[in-house]
């Protein structure tokens, strides 16, 4: 399993994620602060492949990353702490537009079995979905 930051034109600015029901240290965190890296001790840096680093929601250069709907992702390598029951995940984006039909996957997190995904469709409101099986 692989963590998977994807999407259509789009910045996406900050993304943690925490395993547990309760606040806990997060188990990675990309601020996107000049890069992909995990900003945990973890160490889960991400690659980036098709996607830039732009400024951020409060205008601040290099703080987000910027996608352009064709081939843009950021990719984490799975990593044991990221297998967890339980997760909280906290992000900011900005669509620039939205798909015509269908959906952009934004996050997606697993295989098809036990994947959880936060997509896009053209009513350009978020959907999770996760297969609770």
């Amino acid at each position: 399993m692989r963590l998977l930051l994807r999407s259509t034109l789009l910045y996406l600015c900050c993304l943690a994620a925490t395993t547990g029901l309760l606040a806990q240290t997060p188990v990675a965190h990309y601020g996107f602060s000049g890069s992909a890296k995990d900003g945990t001790s973890f160490g889960n840096d991400a690659t980036v492949n098709g996607a830039w680093l732009t400024q951020d929601r409060f205008g601040l250069a290099n703080q987000a990353m910027y996608f352009d709907g064709i081939q843009g992702a950021v990719t984490a390598p799975n990593a044991s702490q990221l297998n967890s029951p339980n997760a909280t995940i906290s992000f900011w984006i900005k669509p620039t537009s939205f798909p015509g039909q269908g959906e952009v996957f934004i996050l997606s997190f697993g295989g098809w079995q036990q994947r959880w995904k936060i997509s896009l469709p053209s009513h350009g409101k978020p959907v999770f979905t996760t297969h609770s099986g």
